[in-house]
């Protein structure tokens, strides 16, 4: 269930429209303490037309009321003047005491308050409440599904995908995503039949009697013998039931039939579930990708970013031959970490240069992020020109993808990277060509989250730690 009701106010006198539409949601939803969650957002409405506007027949107020199978969302958008709330909005602040009005007495009101900044400039008050029914609910299905779980992994068939497996992976993609996933092509079963066909992905399904509950798919890589492992769905009536676990072993020996070199996946920093399925596989976690995630991605209707968000990448290497490398004095002591973990023996020197563009660039239109990939020592100018392309373009981030094996220069090449405030990322294994990338990273747009991702392991948090000091460094 997921129903949203939208409303546009340009005039103080249309408040009583907020007021109308909260009585009709209430009505229609067995909200839990409602009539706190009125007050909250009474306060709200209150404090943004005292602060932001001067004159109150000139307002802007987006109302967003969302329901959902377990709470409520209310999300009041904002256009009014600029205004320090952040003072009110910080979690070491003590609201044990009874406020009788304001910010402050909104945290003794409802379960969740925040505040955030829209990419359009609007400044956004979220109030989230659960409902009454919910618990009741939620304690009926867990016990149903409890009683029930060995006699569905006993029915549960792992298999590659067939025809006619496409519109129940676009209903998983739906339930989890409602249709905010970016890699949209899984929406349509038709488009996911022809990529199967095709080979572009290789989908593995669980199916329980006639109905598919679970995918996870491989995603080869068009420039190297590699694959991203992506599309991890569970229908949510079965989570925690081992079916992720079971199709990821399905997945992995699928990857070494096909004689593939190593298998990445992106571990979201939303939530830690994905990052702790990947370490639990034996995963190298190498690279962290801020900006990754666009804002409009939110799962199971609940669990979302206000920014852009980032992911934890994490390699399986099937085959582990010995490396021969040049390091960049900046990063080496942080890259041969990421080798040590892997357990690749590293020999420090250079191959000579193949025949390859010293340097290039692709995009992504649909995550509105760009890329330039460098395979040789180049001159600032040439740099400076790709680089301006990418900003004429608007890209949130943009990424330098750094040949590890044959640049003799690279130092030359890493320090130009930082002039221009590319900062670390990660080690790429295989990603093109069969051979090894440093990745550094640009932020470019003022929305993309650093404060609020989520690091699963001890690895991650101090990978995290060394990419916010470089970046402040560069």
């Amino acid at each position: 269930m997921h129903h949203k009701i939208s409303i546009s106010i340009n005039s103080a006198k249309d408040i009583v429209l907020l007021e109308s539409t909260f009585e009709y949601v209430q009505k229609h939803a067995d909200i839990y303490k409602a009539e706190n969650l009125h007050e909250a957002f009474h306060e709200v409405i209150s404090n943004v037309l005292q602060h932001g506007y001067q004159s109150k027949e000139s307002i802007h107020l987006d109302v967003h009321f969302t329901l959902t199978k377990d709470h409520i969302r209310i999300d009041i958008d904002e256009m009014g003047l600029p205004f320090d709330f952040s003072r009110y909005l910080q979690e070491g602040l003590d609201h044990s005491g009874d406020h009788s009005k304001g910010f402050y007495r909104i945290y003794d009101l409802i379960e969740l308050f925040y505040f955030s900044t829209l990419p359009n400039q609007a400044k956004r008050f979220s109030l989230l409440q659960t409902l009454e029914s919910y618990n009741a609910l939620q304690s009926k299905e867990n016990t149903i599904l409890d009683i029930n779980k060995n006699e569905l992994l006993s029915h549960l068939d792992i298999r590659k995908f067939q025809d006619g497996d496409g519109e129940g992976i676009a209903q998983l993609v739906y339930h989890n995503y409602d249709y905010t996933y970016y890699k949209s092509l899984y929406y349509e079963p038709h488009k996911i039949r022809e990529s199967n066909h095709k080979r572009e992905s290789i989908s593995i399904v669980a199916k329980y009697h006639h109905h598919i509950i679970g995918h996870f798919a491989l995603i080869p890589s068009k420039t190297s013998h590699i694959a991203e492992i992506a599309v991890a769905v569970v229908d949510p009536k079965f989570k925690r039931m081992g079916i992720m676990n079971t199709m990821f072993d399905v997945i992995i020996e699928e990857a070494k039939k096909m004689q593939l070199l190593n298998i990445y996946g992106e571990g979201m920093m939303l939530h830690p579930y994905s990052q702790k399925a990947n370490l639990s596989h034996g995963m190298i976690e190498s690279a962290i990708i801020m900006g990754e995630v666009p804002s409009i991605m939110e799962i199971e209707h609940k669990i979302k970013d206000q920014e852009r968000s980032g992911v934890v990448v994490a390699f399986l290497l099937i085959e582990k031959s010995p490396r021969h490398l040049r390091l960049p004095h900046t990063y080496h002591e942080q890259i041969l970490n990421v080798y040590t973990d892997a357990d690749i023996i590293l020999h420090v020197n250079s191959e000579p240069t193949p025949h390859r563009d010293p340097i290039r660039k692709k995009s992504d239109s649909l995550l509105n992020i760009g890329t330039i990939i460098i395979e040789d020592t180049i001159d600032e100018r040439t740099f400076k020109g790709f680089l301006d392309e990418m900003l004429c373009e608007h890209y949130d981030m943009i990424f330098a993808d750094i040949n590890l094996h044959h640049i003799v220069g690279i130092d030359s090449v890493i320090a130009l990277l930082n002039k221009f405030r590319f900062f670390y990322s990660g080690v790429f294994f295989n990603f093109y060509f069969d051979e090894d990338y440093l990745r550094l990273q640009r932020k470019n747009s003022l929305f993309v989250d650093e404060e609020h991702l989520v690091c699963y392991s001890e690895n991650a948090k101090a990978l995290m730690k060394f990419i916010l000091k470089d970046k402040t460094t560069v």
